[in-house]
């Protein structure tokens, strides 16, 4: 249920739209102008509103890719439930300041700085807009259907021993957000079932929800853990330029997977 956030609130549902047809790409301002102008002359119910549905469904996953990632690590989300319902965010924010949106110089970047702001308020509250602290990362209590048996591990509880690792993370390119939800996952589970660890971590949907390919998320346990067979140390034996490294093979596995866990 969307929150009330002012006494106007009218709740307005991303319509039905077919997927083909034409749309306005994110480097178009003026034709998305356009498109905004004329679905509101129709009363949002003509062909407009399908292109301005279709041009928001396109842009989403790049436009408002940083919103569908604090969907899933805030507000536990698949990832395809979050870029749904990110777009419906999207939508109510256009439906209550289509004004504001169309008279922009930028009509593409007003709207998504708006929804990225309701969405951070409002549904990802755990979420800071400008800083990221750690300490924030919610608790979920509710595991995931297939997901691993694991004790909650806290971030202040690993952040003395496993910052450093995250650190080599982002710096490798990993988002620091996704990062750190990320560690904390790979310690849950480094806890659980140590003779299992690795396996849990590359078939874990937590992880998976992430943007983590069964690959990087093995490769992640191997960070932390070291290999099974002992041939690799833990990230407690790592010096700086091992360190680098086995962080590096992370981000590489990330990138090769497609998933959109890298930062930009």
């Amino acid at each position: 249920m969307v929150p009330e956030v002012e006494e106007a609130w009218v709740a307005r549902e991303l319509p039905d739209f077919c997927s083909r047809g034409p749309y306005v790409g994110t480097d178009d301002d003026e034709g998305l102008r356009s498109a905004i102008l004329t679905a509101s002359a129709e009363g949002w119910e003509g062909p407009a509103t399908g292109v301005v549905a279709r041009s928001l469904d396109a842009a989403t996953g790049r436009q408002l890719a940083q919103a569908v990632k604090r969907g899933v690590v805030f507000s536990a989300l698949g990832r395809e439930e979050s870029r749904l319902d990110t777009m419906g965010w999207a939508w109510q924010v256009l439906r209550m300041s289509e004004e504001a949106i169309a008279s922009a110089a930028s009509p593409w970047g007003y709207w998504t700085a708006s929804t990225k702001n309701q969405v951070s308020r409002w549904r990802d509250a755990a979420s800071p807009e400008e800083s990221f602290d750690p300490s924030m990362m919610p608790i979920v209590s509710d595991p995931l259907p297939g997901e691993c048996d694991a004790p909650l591990v806290g971030i202040g509880e690993i952040g003395p021993v496993l910052g450093g690792a995250v650190e080599a993370l982002v710096v490798a390119g990993v988002d620091e957000t996704l990062a750190w939800a990320g560690m904390r996952r790979v310690a849950e589970l480094a806890m659980s079932a140590s003779s299992r660890a690795h396996t849990s971590a590359a078939q874990d949907p937590r992880l998976a929800d992430l943007g983590y390919s069964p690959a990087a998320a093995r490769r992640m346990m191997t960070l932390v853990k070291g290999s099974r067979r002992g041939t690799k140390a833990p990230v407690l034996g790592l010096g700086p330029d091992q360190l680098r490294e086995r962080a590096q093979e992370v981000a590489d596995l990330v990138r090769d997977s497609g998933v959109p866990a890298l930062t930009t």
